[in-house]
């Protein structure tokens, strides 16, 4: 699995180390990864995560646990405001655009 995300914040060096969602159920789920690929623009960044976990277990064939939850915390190497302009999930040929409401 691949989370795609663009994000603006004033930081030039910021990095987020993982993403906590919850569902609809409330349960917290801890999105993380094994590469980043970073590319800063000039209000933020572009980023590409590869190798996606949630709670520690690959997250591969796992794309429908994610659907309908809500962006609950970005953690970051930095104490900076970050704000979620667009994320997607991508699964094999699957494809998950995540709502703006739930960013």
């Amino acid at each position: 699995m691949r989370l795609y995300i663009t994000a603006s914040t004033d930081s030039k060096e910021v990095c987020i180390d993982s993403i906590e969602f919850e569902t609809k159920e409330g349960i917290i789920i801890v999105v993380d990864w094994d590469t980043s690929d970073i590319e800063r623009t000039d209000s933020g960044f572009d980023a590409r995560y590869k190798d996606v976990y949630y709670d520690d277990v690959y997250a591969n064939g796992r794309l429908e646990e994610i659907k309908g939850a809500k962006v609950s915390l970005i953690n970051s190497d930095e104490d900076v405001d970050i704000e979620i302009e667009s994320m997607r999930f991508e699964d094999g040929n699957e494809e998950y655009n995540v709502p703006n409401n739930l960013l």
